[in-house]
């Protein structure tokens, strides 16, 4: 999954009758924090 910030999820999952269900949950690259730019109107 790629997120808004710039990095990519990964999930790695399984499940069964003697564990349930596991999730393996990972992040790559770096994020991206966007500065918001701000207009003022006169």
């Amino acid at each position: 999954l790629h997120e808004p910030d710039g990095t990519v999820r990964i999930v790695e999952y399984h499940a069964d009758k003697k564990t349930g269900f596991n999730a393996n949950v990972k992040r790559e690259g770096h994020a991206k924090h966007i500065v918001p730019e701000y207009h003022h109107h006169h």
